[in-house]
């Protein structure tokens, strides 16, 4: 007894210990992105969708025929307030938390329902949000406790049942064993690899907003950007608030040139999480396609406070600065582009180098196209570009004043052609989350 009280008061102070670390790491228990694509879970409405899965629970350990791989919405929706299902779940939760009070005295009963309540209870989203609204994966352990239901019953069967009304129970356990075996065995190809698993949703569950995201990450990977679009766009009907398909649509409909959609969808993303860094920079570059450059720039500058590339984010200012008419600003904003980690690239080079001639910094910015000319010694493009650049400079094109940013039109008047004008925006070698959004928006019309 002494040495299970020390163990007792050990485990406490483990459980204790691990709290005060996950607070101090999380900020709370919970977390506060435990799940961004899904906000309700870390707003009260979290709890009422808590109560609204354990009918799920219920039908998945005693009639598993319909399952999904992913329990989002609209598989299940999300619950505000109290519903019919809502209700139903908050009545199983005590019926089984009674059932459970009454394991010492009625341990046959108690037992199996208190094994379900604890080992359900830290992935139900009661105490803390776990990342998903429900998932059958949650259900391993719990699951047990039919086991326990079914141990319980089968031993005291022979006290109750006739020899001849054993047998037929006997029989009928077979039988359901058996088609439990069967669910098992042809339920489990789906689970072979990730697209196997998406066949499945999308086979199963067609209403699941990331079913449909599926179906246009696939068609978009066929080259149909328009029928990937319509497909994202369902998908954003049928749950709106998951900040990372309003970011990839977003990038889509830059793409497909349309960026008044991507900055409403960008704006809502961001407003979802703005904590992420890479929003905040397909936000400013969204602005500087739609020539708003004053947004842009703030958008730039939140990236670069957050865990946004600084290259990326930098290069991002400057530009806007740019369309803003702050020369001096931009030159500024392009040098500690150059400074930054992956900021060296010879587009980089060729804006410092146009900024500089803009300042009637000439040696300067003829020393930029040197230094962009060495990094692009295996392009011929981007060596027709930067030669015509170092013309344009000695001509002095640039010194009478500077003109109009180099994705905004040129006015007829001007008689020097600039020849940065095609490059579009220009962002350095950004990291990969961001990269790729980037790349993507920039195939086509960049």
């Amino acid at each position: 007894m002494k040495h299970a009280g020390i163990t007792g008061w050990l485990l406490a102070g483990t459980l204790v210990a691990y709290f005060a670390l996950r607070i101090h790491v999380l900020g709370s228990v919970g977390g506060v992105d435990a799940a961004p694509q899904l906000p309700f879970l870390q707003q009260d409405s979290r709890v009422y969708s808590a109560f609204r899965a354990w009918p799920e629970y219920v039908r998945l350990l005693a009639f598993p025929i319909d399952l999904s791989v992913d329990y989002s919405p609209g598989v299940i929706l999300p619950a505000h307030g109290f519903t019919p299902m809502v209700i139903l779940g908050l009545v199983i939760l005590l019926a089984t938390a009674a059932l459970a009070g009454l394991t010492p005295i009625r341990p046959f009963a108690g037992f199996p329902a208190a094994w379900f309540c604890i080992t359900i209870l830290p992935v139900s989203n009661l105490l803390m949000p776990i990342g998903v609204l429900m998932a059958e994966r949650v259900l391993y352990l719990p699951s047990f406790a039919t086991s326990l239901a079914a141990a319980f019953v089968w031993a005291r069967l022979p006290d109750a049942l006739r020899p001849v009304r054993l047998r037929q129970a006997a029989a009928l356990a077979s039988v359901v064993l058996v088609a439990l075996a069967a669910r098992s065995f042809v339920r489990n190809p789906d689970w072979d690899s990730t697209e196997t698993v998406w066949d499945s949703l999308i086979r199963d569950h067609p209403e699941s907003y990331r079913a449909q995201w599926v179906n246009g990450v696939r068609v978009y990977r066929d080259g149909h950007l328009t029928l990937a679009r319509d497909y994202w766009e369902l998908a954003y009907r049928i749950w709106p608030d998951d900040p990372e398909l309003l970011n990839g649509l977003a990038a889509l409909h830059l793409r497909l040139d349309d960026p008044a959609r991507a900055i409403e969808l960008l704006e809502r993303s961001r407003s979802i999480t703005g904590f992420v860094g890479r929003t905040h920079v397909l936000l400013s570059f969204a602005y500087l396609i739609d020539l708003q450059y004053a947004p842009a720039l703030e958008a730039a500058r939140r990236a670069a406070g957050l865990d946004a590339d600084q290259a990326t984010a930098l290069a991002l200012q400057a530009q806007a600065m740019e369309g803003l008419g702050r020369g001096e600003d931009a030159l500024l904003a392009w040098a500690a582009t150059l400074r930054a980690p992956r900021g060296g690239a010879w587009t980089v080079w060729g804006m410092f180098a146009r900024a500089q001639a803009r300042a009637d910094r000439t040696a300067d910015a003829l020393a930029a196209v040197d230094s962009a000319l060495f990094r692009a010694a295996t392009d011929s493009l981007a060596r027709r570009d930067l030669d015509a650049l170092a013309s344009a400079i000695r001509a002095g094109c640039y010194a009478v004043g500077p003109p109009p940013h180099g994705i905004a039109p040129q006015p007829a008047s001007t008689s020097c052609e600039d020849p940065l004008r095609a490059w579009g925006i220009v962002v350095p070698v950004a990291p990969q989350e961001v990269a790729t959004a980037l790349q993507n928006a920039m195939q086509e019309g960049g």
